[in-house]
């Protein structure tokens, strides 16, 4: 999508098993739709989706826009990445722009956390285009900011993603909304943007947190798209993402930070639990 000083809508993989091989066991709990990726209703290593969405966007604002991992053409998802969860980036891409392929390699052991598509804001910037568009002078910031991503995203129309050829369940059943968290400033700066870091920022969208993936190679595929048209904050923004991972064997690469859990119980053997 174009460049804006309001909300930013981004894009990131999804991905999803359906008992393949692309995971080293099955999941534990067959009333799980998508094997090894963690339930949204559930934590991983203390956090929510909603929490991790957050933690997501405050790496991406962390860099500013001709380094941005967003903007990245072929891969580069090593960027800024610690901890037991790697982030793997979307696009800022409109509608017309041609499909992204990148080529990355993701540390053995790591849970991966990324978009389908999302959506966040920000005050001060976003806050009087919101009131406007709501007819809503007096709400305060935070809720206004909640109701115009979520107008956001109960327009997207189209989403589908495949893992090693192998399509997602229940894709609506993993849309999550942060709590209020702070931005970077990078990000906004680079784009001349007044300078600073936003202490208020509130986003929403779908996201994926997959288990640790077998060493090896993967291919994630999704497509995502929002229209949302009213005359007062009209959005239009559409991917097409391929993925092609490389995930590192034990003992090589960056390592792992130790273990780490998701609450329910959806393990694999190993030693590494979740």
């Amino acid at each position: 999508m174009r460049t804006r000083t309001l909300s930013i809508l981004s894009a990131g993989l999804l991905t999803s098993v359906l008992a393949s091989p692309a995971l080293a066991d099955k999941d534990k709990d067959r009333c799980n739709p998508n094997p090894g990726v963690v339930p949204p209703n559930e934590k991983f290593d203390g956090k929510t989706y909603g929490e991790w969405s957050a933690t997501w966007w405050q790496w991406v604002f962390s860099f500013g826009w001709d380094v941005n991992p967003q903007n990245d053409p072929t891969g580069g998802t090593d960027q800024g990445q610690s901890g037991p969860v790697w982030f793997l980036a979307g696009t800022f891409g409109g509608p017309d722009d041609p499909p992204t392929t990148r080529t990355c390699t993701v540390p053995a052991d790591k849970a991966i956390f990324f978009p389908l598509i999302n959506i966040v804001a920000w005050a001060p910037d976003d806050v009087d285009t919101y009131r406007t568009c709501f007819g809503q002078p007096d709400w305060d910031d935070e809720t206004v900011l909640r109701a115009g991503v979520n107008m956001t995203m109960d327009a997207a129309t189209v989403l589908k993603v495949k893992i090693d050829g192998r399509p997602l369940k229940e894709v609506r059943s993993y849309r999550a909304e942060s709590p209020g968290f702070a931005l970077p400033g990078a990000l906004l700066e680079s784009l001349g943007v007044i300078p600073g870091a936003r202490d208020l920022a509130v986003s929403d969208g779908y996201w994926l947190l997959l288990a640790p993936l077998s060493a090896g190679k993967h291919t994630i595929h999704f497509t995502s798209e929002v229209v949302f048209t009213n005359g007062c904050h009209d959005q239009h923004f559409a991917q097409d993402v391929t993925y092609d991972l490389t995930v590192e064997a034990h003992g090589h690469g960056h390592g792992h930070d130790g273990d780490h859990g998701h609450d329910g119980d959806h393990g694999h053997d190993g030693g590494h639990g979740h």
